[in-house]
């Protein structure tokens, strides 16, 4: 199976978190671009490992669901609808702390969490430094895989479908800080960034139960 350039980068990224054969990938999908991208890419390099998925789609109540479709032939795949009580922002931190909901239902899963390379800026400088911690404990407890986080939107609006839902982007205030940033740090290695500062941060008493 012949790879594409994003393909094989989007491989490399899954790699990162350390998978294992039919491992057990969760992917904590929204109702946007990103996600369906993440999951059709998924479902393609995923041979590589003969992994088990289980997709939750987080949605709004004016969203329908949009990912089930593209999982009809794959029988080890699952799908799960994670409505919102409420149509308020689904911000970074909010959408991780679903994540970890779902992660403790299951044994040691890999989280694949659908953020671009702005969205992976946007959460760690508009959040996590702005002192919303809570969402970090997905990493400490879990691996995480951010296989879109070397791309930017724009580049996956090239391979999007033309029915796919509109992209998610950051919010004014959070795309204002990667304007200025993006002129000074490709936003490609925030990635990096945030993972280095993880590990340089303390947290005693936490483990994975």
């Amino acid at each position: 199976m012949k790879l594409s350039s994003f393909e094989r980068r989007f491989l490399r990224l899954i790699r990162e978190a350390n998978p294992s054969y039919k491992d057990l990938f969760l992917l904590i999908a929204r109702n946007d671009m990103q996600s369906a991208v993440t999951l059709r890419t998924l479902l393609k390099v995923e041979k590589k490992f003969d992994i088990n998925l289980i997709i939750v789609e987080v949605l709004k109540s004016e969203h329908h669901p949009y990912l089930k479709e593209f999982i009809k032939e794959h029988t080890n795949v699952k799908y799960i609808i994670h409505l919102l009580e409420n149509s308020d922002e689904l911000r970074y931190t909010k959408h991780r702390l679903i994540a970890l909901k779902y992660a403790q239902r299951f044994n040691n899963p890999l989280i694949v969490l659908p953020y671009t390379a702005e969205e992976m800026t946007a959460y760690f400088l508009n959040e996590v430094l702005q002192g919303y911690l809570q969402g970090i404990l997905l990493d400490i407890l879990y691996r995480v895989s951010y296989p879109l986080s070397s791309s930017t939107i724009s580049e996956l609006k090239m391979k999007a479908y033309k029915k796919d839902p509109p992209p998610t982007y950051p919010t004014l205030p959070a795309a204002l800080l990667i304007e200025q940033l993006g002129n000074r740090v490709p936003l490609q290695s925030v990635r990096k960034i945030y993972r280095k500062w993880l590990q340089q941060v303390k947290f005693p008493n936490i483990r994975n139960n």
